[in-house]
């Protein structure tokens, strides 16, 4: 073979080796290298529906009772049997009140619906009454002792309701987390007293009857009922929220206004049996008196409580509220007219409140 062609030869066995080694180079390299992963297809993800929430709460309570005193009427049937001036004025002592509460919020809203009722009650310390008197005959001729005693008790009671629709506003700041509302107010408002009178008469002058019929002597006794009463209903505005003060604690506060449309009534009933005219009548008798009238009553409540979470979805508060109901009851003055007087409901209360 001749020079030329060997080289030749030679060349080409070179150029092909070194094309096969680098194929194979590139083939390994890419054999190192990872596949690129498959581009994601992206979507928005679902929204998130908020759900609704129901809380429930319970509360109880002290309250005193401010406003002007109640009077018994004494009737003049028994007038006679009475010189009673300045005996049944009350004024009740502390009570206890109760109270239960619901609200819903729907499902991705800020709308709410919500119930609550309350109950309270405060009796009067019982009075007891005695006199002892002389009186005379028309003519003057003969003289009569007369002794006079009587026990009498009073109690108050309220019983308020609220059917409410409300919105949450969120507009920042101490707003940020309250609720206005509107709706409809129930208010029943009573007090009751009970007065039992009793009544002996007796010629002093020696005289058989001197006045008293065929007897020297004379009894009559009284059971008397008082009742004054306010129901109404009507519109009410309030709005009530928490302002958060750091970790677990927040005040709650809440203020409402209603207008209360209903009937005042003023009812006086009982019995009584007399022995003697002296008295008024003779025998057993009964007597009944009403006074009714209707009236809008301005009505107000508020509230503040210190409130702490024990857990996320329930809280404890302690606070105080006032609920005050302008002219609200009738009863009598001290010259026996009839008048219209306030009821004021303030104390302080505890309240559990949970959410689901």
């Amino acid at each position: 073979m001749s020079a030329h062609r060997l080289k030749l030869r030679t060349t080409l066995f070179a150029g092909v080796s070194t094309l096969a080694l680098t194929v194979g180079a590139a083939e390994l390299r890419a054999a190192d290298v990872p596949p690129p992963a498959p581009r994601a297809v992206l979507k928005a993800p679902p929204p998130v529906v908020q759900p609704g929430v129901l809380t429930l709460w319970i509360e109880g309570g002290a309250f005193w009772t401010g406003g002007s005193d109640v009077r018994l009427g004494i009737p003049d049937v028994v007038s006679n049997v009475a010189g009673l001036g300045g005996f049944g004025i009350f004024r009740p002592r502390a009570g206890l009140e109760a109270a239960v509460g619901a609200d819903w919020r729907f499902a991705a809203s800020p709308w709410h619906v919500s119930f609550d009722v309350r109950y309270g009650q405060a009796k009067s310390r019982g009075q007891n009454f005695a006199k002892n008197f002389t009186t005379h005959t028309g003519d003057n001729a003969s003289s009569i002792a007369v002794a006079v005693q009587g026990q009498a008790r009073q109690h108050e009671s309220h019983l308020v309701a609220d059917f409410m629709v409300g919105r949450d506003i969120g507009v920042g700041g101490i707003l940020a987390l309250s609720q206005v509302k509107f709706g409809v107010r129930v208010a029943d408002l009573e007090s009751r007293l009970h007065a039992d009178l009793q009544a002996f008469a007796k010629c002093t002058d020696g005289g058989v009857s001197c006045g008293l019929g065929n007897n020297s002597t004379a009894a009559a006794a009284v059971s008397l009922d008082e009742r004054s009463r306010f129901l109404g209903v009507g519109p009410r505005g309030a709005i009530e929220g928490a302002v958060p003060l750091g970790g677990p604690w927040a005040v709650d506060y809440m203020g409402g206004i209603a207008v209360l449309f209903g009937e005042q009534k003023l009812k006086i009933s009982g019995a009584g049996v007399s022995s003697s005219s002296f008295f008024g009548t003779t025998g057993t008798f009964t007597f009944a008196t009403q006074s009714t009238s209707n009236k809008a009553v301005f009505n107000a409540d508020a509230s503040a409580a210190l409130s702490y979470w024990f857990t996320p979805h329930a809280k404890i508060s302690a606070g105080f509220r006032f609920d005050g109901y302008w002219k609200a009851l009738r009863t009598f003055d001290a010259n026996g007219n009839i008048v219209n007087v306030d009821r004021f409901y303030y104390g302080p209360f505890v309240r559990l409140t949970g959410q689901f």
